[in-house]
């Protein structure tokens, strides 16, 4: 997903949207599969908050989008978690109908979708080490 959303923000196009609006959708499917399993570094590092805070907050993410404050992958971390992680990255490739094409997207907003796209593929990357058993302090042998 992160792959196809920084293609898409170099070169917007409905077809690209549309394999990252899948793409969202599938991925989005394996992590609700691998929520009975919040424990062990997703609870102790906060990871699901940070990837799946529900609901996203509109007013403050217009409000965001509105500032001129930089938007890169290093600025989402410290966002309110109602601001980053799969909603807003949903929020943003489905619009409120989910008929948005891509010619609907400011640069503001693409800006903000590749660093939240950036954001989760790098919590979702520290998740996955946490648990590899060749990774220094992984969880299974702390």
């Amino acid at each position: 997903m992160n792959n196809l959303i920084q293609s898409f923000v170099g070169q917007p196009g409905d077809s690209t949207l549309e394999l990252i609006r899948q793409a969202w959708k599938d991925t989005r499917s394996e992590w609700e599969l691998s929520e009975s399993y919040l424990f062990g570094p997703v609870e102790d590092f906060n990871y699901d908050p940070m990837m799946d805070s529900w609901p996203i907050n509109h007013v403050d993410m217009d409000s965001l989008l509105a500032t001129t404050s930089p938007l890169t992958p290093a600025d989402i971390d410290p966002l309110p978690t109602t601001l980053k992680g799969f909603h807003p990255i949903e929020y943003l490739i489905f619009g409120n109908t989910g008929v948005r094409s891509a010619a609907d997207f400011s640069a503001r907003e693409l800006e903000y979708l590749a660093s939240l796209s950036t954001n989760l593929n790098s919590i979702t990357l520290s998740l996955k080490n946490s648990w590899d058993p060749a990774q220094t302090g992984n969880f299974l042998f702390n």
